[in-house]
């Protein structure tokens, strides 16, 4: 699901990154370190790594470390030495890749933990695909949920945990449009559906709990100058809060940045969302949303660069001009939206709110993942463009009250209307 790389600079800080006292280790190190070391090098500084910070390396993983720097600034050079990074890596089972981005006139690179293997078919054909979570604390954003911009699609669950927190966070929210407040209702369904009605109350009134505390400490400060970091993850952690304790010592020179009282407040908010029960569920409801992008990688990979003579003339009919690239685009997301409804594990359903809120939901930019979901609500409810907001929202409805086999039926049964071909067999190796 490609995108733009947003630059987040965050401003005043009372706590860096929140790594904690631990002995170094190679994982250690590129959540550390690493991004102190490629990014002068980006910019054409000195870049030298040293003694200290080089602890934890084996001398193979330093000199492909090294090796990566010294490419600077030749992209093509830095892609190539950070393929042989990750070789070094998995070679030495270290659970780390880098995920090479090309922005601007620079190249950037994102240091992951891999978390999981899955493996999927289509035909005789293995496709790979890499579950991470983000390892580097740089304040680099990638605006995408995953990607299939290397041999193994990428799946990253940091950025579905904060998809997670939102959706947590939705339930108490009454902005937004009719198409936001029905695709709520959705969301809601699934998730009582998969973890139980009294798990998911308790972790949505969990985490209001620790957004309220969190705000309380910021708000102590009447100038508002003092910006107290909180990370969107599921939990904060024992490292964040004793980076925070020395701010709350009444003992600290100038006298204390805000109570003891509030942060451990704050850290038992955080406890209670770390309760097994509660934090279990909160994974499966990651996953089924890791599941779903997982599937739309897999369909961007299978297609590949696709063919502009070959785009529908319901993609262009959509767009409502010529721009053929931007069709191509359109095409590419539109076929991966319909893997996603059809082969995710996730209930359709979930990929269906997911289309909705792109369509027409209060903030829905006209990106070519606005025109695949117009053209995919256009086959999957009638045959006819949905011309409003209350349309889209009365389509999740009664899609929704489908059940998941009629639904997928109706994304395959989409694709030969639109492609004029049987939907392709795609499926997770079991």
């Amino acid at each position: 699901m490609r995108a733009h790389i947003a630059l987040a600079v965050v401003a005043v800080l009372v706590a860096g990154a929140c790594s904690g006292k631990r002995a170094p280790t190679p994982t250690s190190f590129f959540a550390d370190h690493f991004a102190s070391y490629w990014i002068p090098c980006s910019k054409g500084e000195p870049c030298a790594l040293p003694d200290d910070k080089r602890a934890g390396l084996s001398p193979a993983l330093l000199e492909r470390v090294l090796a990566v720097g010294a490419a600077y600034p030749d992209r093509a050079a830095v892609t190539a030495a950070s393929a042989q990074l990750d070789e070094a890596l998995a070679a030495a089972a270290v659970p780390v890749l880098i995920d090479v981005q090309p922005w601007q006139d620079t190249t950037l690179l994102l240091a992951y933990e891999l978390v999981a293997k899955r493996v999927w078919r289509h035909g005789d054909k293995a496709l790979p695909v890499v579950r991470v979570h983000r390892l580097d604390h740089t304040n680099i954003e990638p605006a995408w949920l995953g990607h299939a911009g290397r041999a193994a699609p990428l799946v990253l669950l940091d950025k579905l945990e904060i998809e997670l927190l939102d959706n947590l966070r939705n339930q108490r929210a009454t902005d937004g449009n009719v198409v936001d407040a029905a695709v709520r209702k959705s969301w809601r369904a699934l998730a009582e559906r998969a973890i139980g009605t009294a798990v998911l109350t308790g972790a949505i009134d969990a985490l209001a709990q620790r957004d309220e505390l969190h705000k309380k400490l910021e708000d102590s400060f009447q100038s508002k100058r003092v910006h107290v970091p909180y990370p969107e993850r599921l939990l904060l952690g024992e490292d964040y809060f004793e980076r925070l304790s020395p701010y709350a010592d009444p003992q600290r020179s100038g006298g204390p940045l805000f109570m003891r009282t509030d942060l451990k407040a704050l850290r038992a908010a955080d406890r209670a969302l770390g309760e097994d029960a509660v934090l279990q569920a909160l994974h499966k409801l990651r996953d089924l949303e890791a599941s779903a992008t997982e599937a739309h990688e897999v369909h961007h990979a299978v297609h590949g660069t696709l063919d502009p003579a070959a785009v529908p003339a319901d993609v262009m009919e959509a767009l409502g001009d010529d721009d053929l690239q931007f069709g191509v685009s359109t095409d590419g997301e539109l076929r991966a939206y319909l893997g996603e409804l059809h082969d995710a594990e996730a209930p359709p359903c979930l990929a269906l709110g997911r289309l909705a809120r792109i369509l027409a939901g209060a903030r829905s930019p006209r990106t070519p993942h606005h025109y695949a979901a117009r053209v995919a609500f256009k086959h999957l409810h009638g045959g006819e463009w949905l011309t409003s907001a209350a349309a889209v929202a009365g389509a999740v409805e009664q899609l929704c009250a489908l059940d998941d086999a009629a639904l997928r039926k109706k994304a395959a049964d989409a694709w030969t209307a639109i492609y004029r071909e049987p939907m392709p067999a795609i499926a997770r190796a079991p």
